[in-house]
């Protein structure tokens, strides 16, 4: 059916999903991915970008929740200079047209996370 999940994992991520919807319990997604980076000898720095085009006014209403599924040297960098570092079970929540970029991490196999395109009320 229209406007469904499309797979059978949605269900296990339904818990970040109500972190962000807060007390509203409204929620319109764009898009969920994963991120999987593996281990690189010294890190790497990922191009800046944002999930949403900033030259459209709407994207001033979205936003990004990145969930950190594993500890690591990593980090979400964004154009300001703030740092988030990657942490186990932490969610960070910004606007769409917010100028960021991610890293590879050196001290685990993998660095990975759940990215999230929503709109919430």
């Amino acid at each position: 059916a229209a406007n469904e999940p499309t797979s059978d994992k949605f269900r296990d991520i339904t818990p970040i999903l109500n972190k962000l919807t807060g007390q509203s319990n409204q929620l319109s997604l764009h898009r969920i991915k994963a991120n999987l980076y593996t281990r690189t000898d010294t890190i790497q720095k990922h191009k800046f970008h944002t999930d949403f085009d900033p030259d459209n006014m709407g994207a001033r209403h979205w936003m990004v929740g990145i969930f950190y599924l594993n500890s690591n040297d990593g980090y979400t960098e964004f154009e300001t200079g703030e740092i988030v570092e990657s942490v186990g079970n932490r969610l960070v929540t910004f606007p769409g047209h917010l100028s960021h970029r991610g890293t590879s991490c050196t001290n685990e196999k993998i660095r990975a996370l759940i990215n999230i395109g929503y709109y919430g009320w």
